[in-house]
């Protein structure tokens, strides 16, 4: 019971989500149209309410058939065309199902228009096999200046038309994005390709840096030994100099303790000279 009710969430959030309310939605404005219509026109003179005179009228016609009444003489024309209903219904569902997140948006709307459409006529012509309506309820009539009288239709008549045009713009700008996914596909391949090339390149480049013969190695060997000589010949040249260094301070030392000593050396010899005088004055 608990998987049912997780089952029916996730369906009823889909549902809504993806907006597929639109063709129940359609389905009953198709209904209701067709049954309110009906019940409006038999009421009327002549089963017709001028809207736009010349162009547009409310007509209500029973149509046994399909498209301009065909399939409509014999009962076994109501079956095929129920039978082409039902498949169309079924076919569009099934597709819509199985490829929901593939397809192009228009290729959508077609299927949401298709579906609610072959339903609505289904219904119709099951009424009439069961001899409660004498055919498929037609309303809208339009008068078409180039065309003249164009065969009267209804609600689901309009859905199927309309979708039909969106499946093949759908169908159409589906190939034009595969060709894209193509062209990007080939280029990624190229892309890949080309890294792969570069990449055993540097391969190469490695293993004959890695594939030295043996004179190739004593070669390096004896010239980072002279670097290496080079590096302690300037440590010791860089200790030389500083033992030079320390023994000029030295003697820059020396020389200035030379210095106090000969300045003491004439003080106590001016001391003494005056010492003499003094002795001598007395």
């Amino acid at each position: 019971m608990n998987k049912f009710l997780n089952y029916l969430k996730k369906g009823t959030i889909f549902f809504f989500k993806h907006h597929l309310y639109i063709m129940v939605i359609l389905f009953v404005i198709d209904m209701i149209t067709k049954f309110t219509m009906e019940a409006i026109l038999l009421n009327t003179a002549g089963h017709r309410i001028v809207v736009i005179d010349g162009f547009f009228n409310f007509t209500l016609v029973y149509n046994p058939g399909g498209f301009s009444g065909m399939l409509g003489d014999h009962d076994l024309g109501t079956f095929i065309l129920m039978l082409c209903s039902i498949l169309g219904a079924v076919v569009a569902i099934w597709y819509l199902a199985r490829h929901f997140f593939k397809m192009h948006i228009m290729m959508r709307i077609g299927l949401y228009l298709l579906i609610p459409g072959c339903i609505g006529n289904l219904v119709d012509r099951f009424l009439k096999v069961i001899g409660v309506k004498p055919g498929v309820i037609d309303f809208l009539d339009f008068h078409l200046p180039l065309i003249g009288d164009f065969p009267v239709f209804n609600f689901a008549d309009s859905c199927l038309t309309i979708s039909v045009i969106f499946i093949v713009i759908g169908l159409f700008l589906e190939d034009k994005d595969k060709e894209k996914e193509k062209k990007n596909e080939e280029l990624s391949v190229e892309e890949i390709y080309k890294n792969s090339l570069s990449s055993e390149d540097s391969n190469k480049e490695q293993v004959n840096d890695e594939e030295l013969t043996p004179e190739q190695v004593n070669k390096e060997e004896v010239v980072n030994d002279e670097a290496s000589e080079d590096e302690v010949v300037n440590d010791e040249s860089n200790k030389n100099e500083i033992v030079d260094i320390e023994l000029n301070k030295e003697e820059v030392v020396n020389v200035e303790t030379n210095k106090d000593k000969t300045k003491n050396e004439v003080n106590n010899e001016e001391i003494i000279k005056e010492e003499n005088k003094a002795d001598s004055n007395e």
